[in-house]
């Protein structure tokens, strides 16, 4: 696996080549307050496509725009509710040497009924 460190360029115009990315990660707040994150990310709506993954640590009710259109273009989506189970099942099994109830974790974590 090769990895990239990209800085946002300081121009708000430009954009990424977000196409060439296996993994888009916003590690930042915007789409928290449901502002539309293309307006705000060096990002395009189309320019998401199969194969990629795209990562939006923002979390909250519902989709993100992010995850929305990735989605729609056919790439794999995670929000930040399944990062913030993963990392809490992960420390959870660390710290008590157990499996975790993670399908109950989810479930709790996205407010959803748990058996």
């Amino acid at each position: 696996m090769r990895t990239v460190t990209f800085e946002a360029p300081q121009d708000p115009g430009a954009e990424l080549p977000q196409a060439d990315y296996d993994l888009v990660v916003n590690a930042t707040t915007v789409g928290l307050g449901g502002e539309d994150p293309f307006v705000d990310l060096p990002l395009r709506r189309d320019g998401f496509r199969p194969g990629q993954v795209v990562v939006d640590m923002v979390y909250g009710g519902g989709s993100s725009l992010l995850l929305g259109a990735a989605a729609a273009a056919g790439a794999r989506t995670v929000d930040g509710i399944e990062v913030l189970v993963q990392q809490g099942a992960l420390s959870l099994q660390i710290w008590t040497g157990r499996e975790v109830p993670i399908e109950t974790m989810r479930a709790a974590a996205r407010g959803e009924a748990v058996d």
